[in-house]
């Protein structure tokens, strides 16, 4: 009975990680359109929202936080020896 449970636990976290991980791809889309649009702005109009930059950096700890899961379910995470 717990087996069943728990595996059931594994199915339904698998398949969240596996969802919110591909939306975070398309997420990171979205961030590199908006630091181009930034350095584009900062350069050429010397004008940068500060909100902005902040936004950048709030997708990119979720996209680092539900890419790591992603990239682990998936088995495609980078192993390094030291």
């Amino acid at each position: 009975m717990m087996v069943e449970l728990l595996k059931e636990l594994q199915r339904r976290l698998e398949w969240f990680v596996d969802v919110f991980g591909q939306i975070g791809g398309w997420v990171l889309f979205a961030t590199v359109a908006l630091v181009f649009i930034n350095a584009f702005n900062r350069y050429a109009f010397s004008f940068s929202p500060v909100w902005t930059q902040e936004l950048e950096w709030h997708l990119l700890a979720g996209q680092g936080a539900l890419g790591i899961a992603y990239a682990w379910l998936h088995r495609d995470h980078i192993a390094v020896d030291v």
